[in-house]
């Protein structure tokens, strides 16, 4: 494979159990020490990933390689919530967009009460498993405790990020716009889902944050 961002997933197994491998292809600062918290302080909305510096040796093209990190996880089972209003959509199922709909509210409701802070919230980041609940995944831009005044690593997607976000910005509150840009978007739908079509670009539900 050729990998142009930071890392690479494989669906893998492992005693016949399926995992989440990440193989890590660039260099974080904060890498241990999100792991190192997410693993001393487990929450159910998110997944349950390890940290194994050095842990794979990867060829590249040029038959030379390295040891990367990688990172393990169970599977989580299900679809992302990207796929699911999509599908929703294009059914016009209304029913379905509002449970998705109450179900991130919940969900966000929840999120915003931790002191850490995932970084990179958007529908594709979140998995709806077959039982409806939602499960945050990639925890690579996460702000944890012990990075309390730091500059952020990264900034998240824009496409559901405060124009305004820099890497000053780097607190508990930097999941909040985004929160709310998915719960309105959801609710919008929920009134009308030809809103999809008509303004669905494929990297983002109805708006852009620079539009609003």
């Amino acid at each position: 494979f050729i990998a142009g961002n930071n890392a690479a997933d494989f669906p893998v197994r492992i005693n016949g159990d399926r995992n989440s491998l990440k193989c890590y292809i660039k260099p974080s600062p904060y890498r241990q020490t999100i792991y190192n918290y997410i693993e001393t302080h487990p929450d159910n909305i998110l997944s349950a990933p390890r940290l194994l510096t050095g842990e794979l040796y990867v060829y590249d093209m040029y038959g030379t390689g390295s040891y990367y990190d990688v990172v393990m996880a169970p599977w989580i089972e299900g679809i992302t919530l990207e796929t699911e209003i999509s599908r929703a959509c294009r059914d016009q199922d209304v029913q379905r967009i509002r449970e998705l709909s109450v179900l991130f509210d919940a969900f966000a409701a929840e999120l915003l009460t931790r002191e850490w802070a995932h970084g990179d919230i958007k529908p594709d980041n979140i998995i709806v498993t077959p039982d409806d609940r939602l499960v945050r995944i990639d925890c690579d831009a996460l702000f944890a405790p012990p990075l309390d005044g730091s500059r952020a690593h990264g900034t998240g997607t824009p496409q559901f990020q405060h124009p305004s976000r820099e890497s000053g910005c780097f607190g508990k509150f930097i999941d909040d716009y985004s929160v709310a840009l998915i719960s309105v978007s959801l609710r919008a739908l929920s009134r009308d889902t030809s809103l999809y079509e008509r303004y669905n670009n494929g990297d983002n539900i109805i708006m852009y944050p620079w539009e609003i």
